[in-house]
């Protein structure tokens, strides 16, 4: 049985700015639907509920998982 000598403990991965959301997308308002945005990841169909959000706050699409910032109404 041939054994390998134990390699080094790996360091995670940083990002050199710790910061990802900076360059997230913004959601499209709705005209006559307050409170309701499209995704950039989700069909135009498929509307986003951010009643109450505060504008530029981060919030996940439902229909894709993918992060994007809440638009001014």
């Amino acid at each position: 049985m041939n054994k390998s000598a134990p390699s080094a403990p790996t360091q995670p991965k940083v990002s050199p700015t710790p910061d990802t959301t900076v360059d997230l997308p913004y959601g499209s308002p709705i005209s006559g639907r307050p409170g309701f945005v499209n995704s950039p990841y989700a069909a135009k169909h498929q509307l986003v509920d951010v009643t109450g959000l505060p504008v530029g706050m981060e919030v996940k699409c439902p229909y894709t998982g993918k992060l994007f910032r809440v638009p001014a109404q």
